[in-house]
């Protein structure tokens, strides 16, 4: 299992970058994998977001169905693969005031490392995986900072 945890100060207000995170449509903005996900409602316990995302070019194309298993408004939020998905995820994102009218994002990934065999057709070392996904995750954050400090 990878799990991995960064975490990002954002000069934006607390609410505006709960907002954004929240909303996995927002996504495919920050995460440069992601090409679309759709969701059937508002954020709630129990709602389905599908995600579209590139994960090689052996699969150009995975389609990935998320639950939102928890939520505590403007706080946290956690999606998680359905039961019997074919490869596991969890993503928890939360975010905290600091001070000085600026957020603190909290983002835990966890995962099966499966995925990487699948979309790779071999298996790679768990520290290189650590390592790569650990580099994506600062990316993630450099993006999502830079989209929400000249948003605000």
């Amino acid at each position: 299992m990878i799990d991995q945890t960064i975490q990002v100060v954002i000069n934006a207000p607390h609410q505006d970058v709960y907002n954004y995170i929240s909303d996995l449509r927002n996504d495919r903005e920050w995460r440069t994998e992601v090409i679309s996900t759709s969701s059937q409602a508002d954020l709630e316990i129990g709602n389905i977001a599908i995600e579209s995302s590139f994960l090689s070019r052996k699969i150009p194309q995975y389609i990935r169905r998320l639950e939102c298993i928890a939520f505590q408004q403007n706080d946290m939020i956690l999606y998680q693969t359905l039961d019997g998905a074919p490869h596991y995820l969890k993503s928890t994102r939360s975010v905290r005031i600091c001070e000085g009218g600026s957020t603190r994002f909290i983002y835990r990934l966890e995962f099966d490392q499966s995925i990487v065999k699948h979309a790779l057709g071999f298996s790679l070392p768990k520290l290189i995986i650590d390592v790569v996904t650990r580099r994506s995750m600062r990316n993630y954050m450099n993006n999502l900072k830079i989209i929400l400090e000249t948003n605000v």
